[in-house]
């Protein structure tokens, strides 16, 4: 009977979590976060919300994020883009905080961003 209450409980509490919005200093290399919102790029192709990047690099000297999509979010692996801004707060009001977002060969992302955003808001969640 105790079994089945930790594990009831242990659901309810799984069911509850909320995807946390990550700040780019939160991000580690070697893990995947998940897309917040779709990216357009002005060739046509899209990242879509809920799609999966694996951080392959950080490089803190130049604020550089290195990520590879998923095999599912990657619909054509020869596709290249030039590079856009893209505000990665999702509140009205708040200070511009654009990131330059490239995507090369092989379905990798590259971000750029200022140092002084180091601590905001980031594309990503844990979930």
């Amino acid at each position: 009977m105790m079994k089945q209450f930790l594990f009831l409980f242990s659901l309810m509490f799984a069911v509850g979590v909320k995807a946390e919005v990550l700040n780019w200093n939160d991000l580690e290399a070697d893990q995947n976060y998940i897309l917040r919102q779709d990216i357009v790029f002005e060739n046509g192709v899209i990242l879509k919300k809920g799609s999966s990047f694996l951080i392959e690099d950080i490089l803190s000297e130049e604020v550089y994020f290195n990520l590879q999509t998923s095999q599912e979010g990657c619909e054509d692996p020869a596709l290249e883009t030039e590079m856009i801004l893209v505000n990665p707060s999702l509140e009205e009001n708040s200070h511009d905080r654009s990131v330059g977002l490239r995507l090369e060969t092989g379905c990798r992302l590259q971000i750029y961003l200022e140092p002084q955003d180091y601590y905001s808001q980031s594309l990503f969640s844990n979930k």
